[in-house]
């Protein structure tokens, strides 16, 4: 398209939610910003692939909790057509198990529901520019599981740990 330094292409944004209050909530906030814009949503865990490759977005928003598959399988048949597909996989419960699950699927990040809504637009920001993403109590309680893992086969030694890492560890 035509560049414009005044207008930055705005990142293209699909919801996949079930709940209409929540979804309706999600698309106005997220409409609201300058720099996103919602391009389509879905209320269950059917998305057809090549209706959703037509809305180009830039990140899926997905529910974990959705009717038909849940939201990581729809993420894991989706990324299977889509591999460069981004979806953020947003759920009410901070759940280590539906985490890895989540992160073996592909999911570039994961959100929870009751994230105030200031800090959810600033996840997603750094999501669309890139970078994997977990809100901080959930990236706590990932490492703790990842810990508990990693306790059963080779230990991982603190000496291989960035300060930053160790200081996360002693949370």
């Amino acid at each position: 398209g035509r560049m414009s330094s005044v207008t930055p292409a705005r990142a293209r944004i699909v919801v996949v939610e079930d709940y209409p209050i929540f979804r309706d909530g999600l698309i106005q906030c997220l409409d609201a910003e300058p720099d996103f814009r919602v391009v389509g949503h879905w209320d269950t865990g059917d998305v057809d692939p090549a209706a959703l490759a037509a809305l180009a977005p830039d990140v899926v928003l997905m529910d974990v909790e959705l009717p038909g598959p849940n939201g990581i399988d729809a993420t894991r048949s989706l990324r299977a057509t889509l591999p460069d597909l981004r979806v953020v996989m947003l759920t009410a419960f901070a759940d280590a198990e539906l985490l890895f699950d989540a992160m073996q699927a592909g999911a570039a990040g994961y959100l929870l529901k009751h994230t105030p809504p200031t800090e959810l637009v600033a996840t997603l920001r750094r999501i669309v520019q890139g970078e994997h993403v977990l809100t901080p109590d959930l990236a706590a309680r990932f490492l703790r599981e990842f810990q508990a893992r990693q306790s059963f086969g080779r230990r991982v030694t603190l000496a291989q740990l960035s300060p930053r890492e160790e200081e996360v560890l002693r949370l």
